[in-house]
């Protein structure tokens, strides 16, 4: 009787938590609510992925577009003294010419000659005759230079000719190593900053600590360094390139 009264109770108590259960969901549906496993609490509405009120869409990377590489050209004129020498000044006009003519067709950014422009730099005449050439693109196109032996009048060794010509007075002071002995010069091209950097004859180790200077002071650009001599006819390193 016993064992027969203690499962009634049992039976009985089953019911009631079921009971309870089937109440609880029926409040759980009126108030159409969804309960939540972090915290306990209760949402009515589903987030869109990716975003809230408070966290922003996320915008994916773009690639950076590949740059489109310029064509351009610095122009380099070497020795031309023979021609001031003789006068042949219709060498020096079809070179003036033709430099002009592909200004443009080249985009020629800079010209840079490296020495001996005459071939005595104390023979006014011979200066004349390479203005020929140099007033043609002089004052149009940027134009840096350095001084060859010759220039110098090669047994003088006196850069007084040299650096009274405009293309070095007209430099500013702080682009130049003693009046002109060395000088500098930057430019941009192709996206790139250039820093034309050059010694002229007797004064490329002797300008070396200026040169390293200005060379600091411009971290960031691709260097050219101009100098008279260099390499010799054999294929091997001169005495002032070896000392460079």
């Amino acid at each position: 009787m016993l064992l027969h009264q203690n499962k009634r109770s049992a039976y009985t108590f089953l019911k009631i938590i079921i009971a309870c259960a089937v109440l609880l969901l029926v409040l759980l549906t009126s108030f159409d609510c969804h309960p939540t496993l972090d915290n306990g609490s209760y949402s009515t509405a589903t987030p869109a992925p990716f975003a809230s009120a408070t966290t922003p869409m996320i915008t994916p990377p773009q690639a950076t577009p590949i740059p489109t590489p310029e064509q351009f050209t610095i122009l380099w004129i070497a020795d031309t003294q023979t021609i001031a020498y003789r006068k042949d000044n219709n060498v020096f006009r079809a070179m003036g010419e033709w430099i002009m003519e592909n200004e443009e067709p080249l985009d020629i950014r800079y010209i840079v000659q490296t020495g001996d422009l005459v071939d005595n730099g104390f023979q006014e005449k011979q200066w004349d005759s390479f203005r020929v050439l140099s007033d043609y693109f002089y004052g149009k196109i940027p134009y840096l230079t350095v001084a060859g032996n010759h220039d110098l009048g090669v047994k003088r060794q006196d850069y007084s000719a040299f650096l009274s010509q405009p293309f070095i007075t007209d430099l500013p002071e702080n682009q130049k190593y003693k009046g002109g002995q060395a000088v500098w010069a930057e430019f941009q091209a192709g996206g790139i900053d250039f820093l034309l950097i050059g010694a002229g004859w007797g004064a490329d180790v002797s300008s070396a600590l200026w040169i390293n200077a200005v060379l600091k002071s411009h971290p960031d650009h691709v260097a050219i360094l101009m100098v008279h001599s260099y390499i010799t006819a054999n294929d091997v390193l001169s005495y002032q390139g070896d000392e460079v």
